[in-house]
């Protein structure tokens, strides 16, 4: 039975060759001497726990970056989703961008081609305005050569003015003319060109004095504007704004009554002739003005 103990223990001992336990052990069995077989299965048992340490350690350790990996694994999936996002997001910027953009450009070119428009409209009244004139002239130096008499103002425009139920208008001398003025701001937007919705009433309310008052005489369309200091308009701007307020005013005077667009013509102003300062708010308000201006000269004896 010792036999048997110690051969099956030499025999268990030489697998774990590296154990340090095991070595230990070979060295003393030439000491044993009884040796019983439960007594060899514990002694095997106690070697194979101590053998299997340093392998418990090793995969403790590969457990332990296993798991690093997987967090760094899904970090970086946290961290690409995010910049997916992102850059999701900054596209939707950009498309928005170049919607705005787009939209910007088409603006431009509508206003350029109202510009033309406008710039093409005013050339054609002030050639009218100038053929007029010249008919004018030639038709007073006809009248001088034949019977020695020069066509002379008409003084009695200044014995009268006309009553005004128009609110926002007035009426005043001025030498020779009558001026119908009206706020600029019961026409339009301030700074823009374009009629208001009640603008057509108002406008409707002085052509229907102009004709019960002034019929057949030549009239002038004055736009006037204040100058803000604050603002940043060019002079050549503001004669633009007021012209194109003259033209539409004029536009709308044909079409809501039968003065004739022969006798009327338009003048962008500008700021260039206020009337109160435009240091203050109400001054500017009133300095935004359209003015019919009543010619003294009878358009009849010219005809």
């Amino acid at each position: 039975m010792r036999w048997q103990g110690e051969s099956a223990l030499r025999m268990i001992i030489v697998v774990p060759t590296k154990c340090n336990s095991a070595s230990f052990l070979a060295r003393r069995i030439p000491r044993m001497r009884a040796v019983s077989t439960t007594g060899v299965w514990g002694v095997f048992l106690a070697l194979w726990v101590g053998c299997q340490a340093p392998n418990m350690d090793a995969y403790q350790l590969a457990q332990q970056q296993t798991l690093t990996a997987q967090q760094e694994q899904g970090q970086a999936l946290v961290r690409a989703n995010e910049l997916s996002a992102e850059n999701e997001r900054l596209n939707q910027l950009l498309a928005q961008s170049q919607q705005q953009s787009k939209l910007y450009e088409e603006n431009v070119d509508a206003l350029r081609e109202q510009l033309r428009s406008s710039v093409a409209q005013v050339a054609r009244l002030k050639d009218r305005n100038e053929a007029q004139q010249r008919e004018f002239d030639l038709l007073q130096a006809s009248t001088q050569r034949r019977g020695g008499a020069a066509i002379t103002p008409n003084n009695s425009l200044a014995e009268t003015l006309p009553a005004i139920d128009v609110e926002g208008a007035s009426a005043s001398r001025d030498g020779d003319v009558i001026r119908v003025t009206m706020s600029a701001d019961r026409l339009f937007v301030p700074g823009d060109t374009r009629l208001s919705a009640q603008a057509n009433s108002s406008i409707a309310g002085i052509a229907r004095i102009l004709e019960q008052n002034f019929s057949g005489r030549r009239i002038r369309i004055e736009g006037h504007l204040d100058r803000d200091p604050a603002a940043s308009r060019s002079a050549i701007m503001e004669q633009q704004i007021t012209a194109n307020q003259a033209i539409a005013v004029l536009d709308a005077m044909t079409r809501v009554s039968s003065l004739s667009a022969d006798h009327l013509s338009v003048a962008g102003m500008g700021g260039s002739t206020p009337l109160f300062s435009n240091g203050s708010p109400a001054g500017r308000e009133r300095n935004r003005r359209i003015e019919f201006v009543i010619m003294p000269q009878d358009d009849a004896g010219l005809r």
